[in-house]
């Protein structure tokens, strides 16, 4: 017997990825208007597509180089407040950046989504290995934790904007113990 719920599609954020596909096409078709609203409405649906619906249609011919926009944008400002990868390694996808204050460990893994073009971030804080208390992005607003981007420029401007998210939602979070 299956569960209620188990596998049901959230509509609003299929809604959502749909616009913006369409407003991919009218951009490549050089409808840029019609692109910009349909990007909006995807962001009114996902604000994951905030970014895209501010900056559609404006020329960027840079390679997208995701790692090295991180370790510039997102590494530094995390670095301020203590958060280091583990051994003091060089941050690449795929590891954690911790830091331990008052006894609780705090993580945050920053990647990209498996489908690309999306970079997101979770946090996690604990004191004790058997309980963990992960971050919703609901909370800020963002319904799967990601921001979309389809150029540099647009990567960058995601970047800054989780510097943005992160302080005024994450650094509080973990301090509320």
């Amino acid at each position: 017997m299956m569960m209620p719920g188990l596998h049901e599609i959230d509509h609003q954020k299929h809604d959502a990825y749909v616009k913006s596909v369409e407003a991919d096409k009218l951009l490549a078709l050089g409808q840029i208007a019609d692109a910009r609203a349909s990007m909006a409405e995807a962001a009114a649906l996902d604000r994951a597509y905030m970014v895209r619906a501010e900056l559609i249609g404006q020329e960027d011919a840079r390679k997208i180089r995701v790692s090295t926009t991180v370790r510039k944008i997102l590494i530094p400002f995390l670095s301020e407040v203590g958060f280091a990868v583990s051994d003091g390694q060089r941050w690449a996808e795929g590891n954690f950046l911790n830091r331990t204050i008052g006894g609780m460990q705090h993580s945050i893994l920053i990647g990209r989504s498996k489908f690309g073009y999306q970079l997101g971030l979770m946090a996690a804080k604990w004191q004790h290995a058997h309980k963990v208390q992960h971050f919703d992005w609901h909370i800020a607003g963002l319904r799967s934790g990601t921001l979309a981007y389809k150029t540099q420029a647009e990567l960058e401007v995601v970047c800054d904007r989780w510097r943005d998210l992160i302080t005024r939602y994450l650094y509080p979070w973990f301090e509320d113990f």
